[in-house]
């Protein structure tokens, strides 16, 4: 399982009569489509908390923990992304969002053990220019961190499981060449190592466009011509 470090809240950027008529899992299922119509493999966010057909505040899983997010530019995707089903125009927020807001954020803070303050708990502006999550929300920030501290105790679900997207799997791994401890990555159960590691250790790396294929060659050392021995005593 990968580390995951924090999270990182947003909103759906909808208006209210667009968020009522997407009730439940049918605002998961828009956004899993609106986002594969700009070539997202799949829903970009891990979790969205949205109102059911009874206007219950409620949890939605997206794609799986184990799967870096597409929410956030770079460091922030490897973040759990939460999306909160408030409007573009609403004027306020109802408690009750806010309240099952920090109870996940609780549960997954016990669950992958980073800490409960503002560097772990952010918005999608904390990473990039934009209005994302709303500055309802936004502002928020400090009383959901503080109100998932009192609930932390109540913490104890699962979340993610071992159910992963293998070509998700990132982490670092020591890579031995010619008993040189080098760091590399795992990526998709393939071991990588940058290329200027390689030459640095007289590995010479070419690339053939033709067939598509990499090249790894030792370049051998060049060795010095034995210097004939001199002999000691008189001749043969």
């Amino acid at each position: 399982m990968r580390e995951i470090p924090g999270i990182v809240l947003h909103w759906p950027a909808y208006h209210r009569k667009d968020l009522d008529h997407l009730k439940g899992e049918a605002l998961v299922s828009h956004i899993d489509a609106d986002h594969k119509k700009r070539k997202y493999r799949m829903i970009g966010y891990h979790y969205v908390v949205n109102q059911d057909t009874d206007d219950a505040w409620k949890v939605y899983e997206g794609r799986p923990d184990a799967a870096l997010g597409a929410h956030s530019y770079g460091p922030g995707n490897t973040r759990l992304g939460i999306s909160c089903a408030y409007a573009m125009d609403d004027k306020d927020l109802d408690p009750a969002m806010l309240e099952t807001l920090a109870q996940l954020i609780s549960d997954l803070a016990a669950t992958y053990g980073f800490t409960l303050n503002r560097s772990n708990v952010t918005g999608h502006r904390d990473w990039l220019p934009t209005e994302c999550p709303g500055s309802l929300l936004y502002s928020k920030i400090d009383w959901l961190i503080k109100r998932a501290q009192e609930l932390r105790p109540a913490a104890k679900r699962k979340r993610g499981g071992d159910s992963v997207y293998p070509d998700q799997q990132v982490s670092e791994i020591d890579i031995y060449v010619d008993g040189k401890k080098q760091k590399g990555m795992l990526i998709n159960s393939q071991a990588h190592i940058h290329v200027s590691l390689l030459s640095a250790l007289g590995v010479s790396v070419r690339y053939d466009a033709k067939d598509h294929r990499v090249y790894l060659d030792k370049e051998e050392k060049k060795k010095e011509p034995k210097k004939p021995s001199k002999q000691a005593g008189g001749d043969d």
